[in-house]
């Protein structure tokens, strides 16, 4: 019974001890920054660019989740398609409705 348990408080110990090494940790990811509003905002009023834009992104294989600047307008692009196709309908408007 005590080897038992001694052996038991050995690997606890050993697994506890493995647990505070910070040196094994990954760095922490760089967060991806949120679209710019004023691109978003363009991209929301001129359709075609936003459309150009997308079919540019899709072609090139443009990884949106890139810390960079083609990313980034990427990400606005697909934001704007977002808001443009998830716009709620005011009352001036006519309810459309889409055929599938």
């Amino acid at each position: 019974m005590n080897l038992t348990k001694a052996l038991f408080a050995s690997l606890l110990a050993v697994l506890l001890a493995a647990c505070g090494d910070k040196a094994s940790d990954p760095a922490p990811k760089a967060a991806i920054a949120a679209p710019d509003a004023d691109r978003v905002t363009f991209y929301v009023e001129h359709d075609a660019e936003r459309k150009a834009k997308l079919a540019e992104c899709t072609s090139r294989g443009i990884n949106r989740m890139a810390d960079t600047e083609e990313a980034a307008e990427c990400r606005a692009a697909g934001k704007a398609a977002d808001h443009a196709l998830l716009k709620p309908a005011t009352a001036s408007e006519p309810k459309q409705y889409k055929k599938f």
